[in-house]
């Protein structure tokens, strides 16, 4: 049998990047080797793209990588990715990637397992997402954008401040509209903390978002499938501080995992099916994760995840476990549907 070569991405600019790297080690672990030739990818701070041998996977960070690239990596122009590689599998995470990597691969006609260009970018800004997902009536945090152009406006900030108090109130959640795993995200308390956390969000999008704090039950829930699509079990994920940060979403030993949820079977489905909904509705392909809070009365969406992370104690991976699949089941079934979406496609996927 011929292998099916699998460009494996990892790497990047974005500050996922060392997530990215633990989800690319998981990856190329499990991938099926009886069916695919693995050729790992690593794509640089400034966006190049380099092929590197299994050693340089091994490496601390990203960074100890890319210090080594011209002596043991060879770099690979855009243009000859359509004879290098039959199938990409992105395994790099945050901006610059999920949202721009679907685009590029859709011009060299590249299958691959993202959420698609519309997905893919979508998924990205949480603040265009939110106007989506509240327009077929599921349920968002109560939040307020803010854009750097306003907030930088002379005798503006205590005004955004004051609005920001009387809508939304403290404590409250700051984070950049277009950013993951918990980056610059904070949970002022009052004035000065607020524009404090506002300013350093602001150094990483143009869009800042201030949204309630929500209280109750945090879940993320995987889903999966291109024309029809169905969520798996969801995983409640407790925090240990005031938020999930990156080191217990992600890392060994960090997090507490609860798949299934402590919620009933008429909760877990309700859950199930708005994520499912929110799926359809921005336009996601091939699977992603969403997050999301059951505050006791109602399941609020926060954003999904494209690809989501994979990296060893992801709660993905217990919720594959749930189906009786393996880590090499699923990645062949996330290679097999999206190959087939992109080979029946009219127009970009």
């Amino acid at each position: 049998m011929i292998k099916k070569k699998i460009g494996l991405f990892l790497g990047g600019k974005s500050s996922e990047k060392e997530i990215s790297l633990e989800s690319a080690r998981h990856v190329y672990n499990n991938l099926d080797e009886e069916k695919y030739e693995k050729i790992l990818l690593f794509v640089d701070s400034s966006n190049a793209f380099w092929q590197i041998n299994e050693p340089l996977l091994w490496m601390n960070t990203t960074k100890d990588i890319e210090s080594n690239l011209k002596l043991d990596g060879r770099r690979v122009f855009y243009e000859e990715l359509k004879q290098l590689v039959d199938y990409v599998f992105l395994a790099v995470h945050g901006k610059f990637a999920e949202d721009a990597m679907p685009g590029l691969l859709e011009i060299l006609d590249i299958p691959n397992n993202s959420a698609g260009v519309l997905g893919g970018a979508i998924s990205m800004d949480k603040d265009k997402q939110r106007f989506l997902l509240k327009a077929v009536g599921l349920n968002v945090p109560k939040y307020i954008a803010v854009k750097i152009d306003d907030w930088e406006i002379k005798n503006h900030k205590h005004e955004i401040s004051n609005k920001i108090q009387k809508e939304i109130g403290f404590p409250c959640i700051v984070k950049p509209a277009r950013e993951g795993s918990s980056t610059a995200l904070a949970m002022p308390k009052n004035e000065v903390e607020l524009n404090m956390a506002i300013d350093n969000a602001l150094n990483f999008d143009n869009v800042v978002l201030v949204e309630e704090v929500l209280a109750g039950k945090e879940v993320t829930t995987a889903v999966i499938g291109v024309d029809r699509p169905y969520a798996l079990l969801p995983t409640e994920t407790p925090a240990k501080g005031d938020f999930l940060t990156a080191k217990e979403k992600f890392l060994p030993g960090d997090a507490r995992m609860i798949t299934p949820p402590n919620l009933s079977d008429d909760i877990v489905r309700l859950i199930q099916k708005s994520c499912v909904l929110a799926y359809k509705t921005l336009g996601l392909k091939v699977f992603s994760r969403i997050d999301g809070f059951w505050t006791g009365k109602k399941f609020v969406i926060l954003e999904p995840n494209n690809p989501p992370a994979m990296t060893p104690s992801t709660a993905l991976w217990h919720q594959v476990a749930e189906t009786g699949m393996t880590a090499k089941d699923f990645l062949t079934l996330i290679i097999e549907i999206s190959s087939k979406a992109h080979m029946n496609k009219r127009g970009p996927l």
